[in-house]
């Protein structure tokens, strides 16, 4: 059972497809240090 109450995600990977089945990884393309308000490495 999951108790958490948030998650913590301290960055944003982007996959995209043109097929629903090919998928492409772009890589980490967002992380909380493009936010001045977040507190780094954790919930954003």
């Amino acid at each position: 059972m999951d108790t958490a109450t948030y998650f913590r995600m301290p960055d944003w990977q982007l996959f995209s497809t043109t097929d629903m089945e090919h998928w492409t990884d772009h890589g980490i393309v967002l992380t909380t240090a493009n936010f001045k308000w977040a507190k780094q490495g954790d919930n954003a």
